[in-house]
């Protein structure tokens, strides 16, 4: 009995320059899991949401997004990021960036 072939995910990105904030990641990789993991309209939820990155990808896949980050400066530079990479047509009512304060 032969075994099924071995196969190969390869994801080519360029890592980010880090001006953004420290974890700054590509949406390459969040793009790839986001499209094989969930449907369109599905949620996604990144609560470790930080400059946006999985929120630009989510959304620019159809996908409403949560995203939650404790820190309001970082908060507001990912709700300005998420705006301005996302097209005003994937960016519904499901996909308004709310802020919850304590």
């Amino acid at each position: 009995m032969s075994k099924a072939p071995k196969r190969e995910h390869r994801i080519l990105s360029k890592t980010p320059a880090k001006e953004l904030h420290d974890w700054e990641q590509s949406t390459t990789e969040a793009h790839h899991i986001i499209s094989i993991l969930t449907f369109p309209g599905d949620v996604v939820l990144d609560p470790l949401m930080g400059i946006g990155t999985t929120g630009i990808a989510a959304i620019n896949l159809r996908r409403q997004f949560i995203g939650i980050e404790k820190d309001p400066e970082i908060f507001q530079r990912a709700r300005r990021r998420i705006s301005s990479m996302t097209s005003s047509d994937q960016r519904s009512d499901h996909n308004s960036i709310g802020e919850i304060t304590t």
